[in-house]
């Protein structure tokens, strides 16, 4: 059966007892092999386990946060990014790397109003909404404006005509 294995590049799951291919099995790098149980099989024995244990399943994740909490904010920043489809023009994903890049390009200011972060809160990552792509990171008040007028011309247009004071006559309308 061990000769079967290796030359088929499959493995036996002692868990369910199925022959599957070695990449239905996590790899432990530390002793150099698959693990014993595939990966289906792995995920319900942890599942259980945790519904088995939440309280001290609980406990770790919130020392493990609180012990790492730098590393968790850049985990949970990312894991949003990535949800949001935002990602680079390689198509690869958005990074806090990549993050902190942009911060130090536009130094630690928006790049549209060029006023600088007052506050603790992270800058926004702004990124066409089609394609997914980063365009820079700008503070909350642009993103708010981007919002209204990407995309559209004729939303653009008005702004620019209410800011000249072309959509209407005020003077004659507050007579």
């Amino acid at each position: 059966m061990m000769l079967i294995n290796l030359l088929s590049n499959s493995k036996f799951c002692k868990k369910c007892g199925l022959v599957k291919p070695v990449k239905h099995f996590y790899y432990k790098k530390r002793l150099g092999r698959y693990d014993c149980t595939c990966k289906e099989c792995f995920s319900v024995y942890t599942k259980n386990w945790h519904i088995n244990n939440k309280e001290f399943s609980l406990k770790i994740s919130r020392n493990w946060r609180m012990n790492n909490r730098k590393r968790h904010l850049d985990l949970s920043q990312e894991h949003n990014w990535k949800s949001r489809g935002i990602k680079k023009y390689n198509n690869s994903r958005f990074t806090v790397e990549d993050y902190k890049k942009l911060v130090a390009v536009a130094g630690n200011k928006c790049m549209i109003c060029l006023k600088e972060k007052v506050s603790k809160l992270r800058w926004n990552v702004d990124h066409d909404h089609k394609t997914g792509l980063v365009r820079g990171v700008i503070c909350s008040r642009c993103n708010n404006a981007l919002e209204i007028i990407d995309g559209k011309d004729d939303v653009l247009n008005r702004f620019e005509k209410y800011l000249c004071g072309e959509l209407f006559d005020i003077k004659e309308i507050l007579k």
